[in-house]
């Protein structure tokens, strides 16, 4: 099984991708996954243009790699921040990047990363979009990682907070290596994305 692991973050410390970090080792651990994880803040992904824009060529030259990794994963885990209790636009503009021939029929752990105890917005922004065209999975469990300044730091839980979130971030990513196994056989050939390319 192959995964990936998005960090949204577009800045260089960011605790978002530590905790992408953390989820990266859960995921190769718990289920013996291959797994690749991506770092917006390092891939400095340009912004979606329009097919027949005149930059759109540049776009998919420097978007290929992720492509790549993307379409070879069984499933990915998206982790994002929540800024001004939003998604980064850096993500927005990663799931603009994508199409349901990277990421259709694949599930996808969202998880949001909070400084404070907010952290749902970005996850009700992301499961109102993104997904249209994409045909992109959420699974129907989720992560917050609220305080996690204090989260998630070294080998033993600091607190019964952190043991609850470590506990539950294994059963998700445990479900994510489920729904990965149990979709593969379903993602060749069900969709005619030449007829019906983008969703309704």
């Amino acid at each position: 099984m192959k995964l990936v692991v998005v960090s949204g973050s577009h800045r260089t410390i960011g605790q978002s991708n530590r905790v992408a970090d953390y989820l990266a080792g859960r995921a190769g651990a718990l289920l013996g996954a291959e797994v690749t994880t991506l770092k917006l803040c390092d891939l400095r992904v340009p912004l979606w243009q329009e097919v027949g824009d005149p930059g759109r060529l540049e776009v998919e030259r420097q978007w290929a790699p992720v492509k790549a990794e993307l379409a070879a994963a069984d499933g990915w885990i998206l982790v994002t921040p929540e800024w001004n209790g939003m998604c980064p636009p850096g993500v927005k503009n990663f799931l603009l990047l994508c199409s349901a021939r990277e990421v259709g029929h694949k599930p996808c752990l969202l998880t949001a990363v909070s400084g404070s105890r907010g952290g749902s917005y970005p996850i009700v922004e992301l499961r109102q979009s993104g997904y249209k065209n994409t045909r992109v999975l959420y699974l129907p469990e989720h992560l917050i990682v609220r305080d996690v300044n204090n989260m998630l730091h070294g080998d033993a839980p600091a607190s019964p907070d952190d043991d609850y979130l470590r506990r539950r971030a294994d059963a998700a990513v445990a479900l994510l290596g489920k729904y990965a196994a149990a979709l593969a056989p379903i993602r060749d050939g069900i969709w005619d994305y030449k007829a019906f390319g983008n969703g309704m």
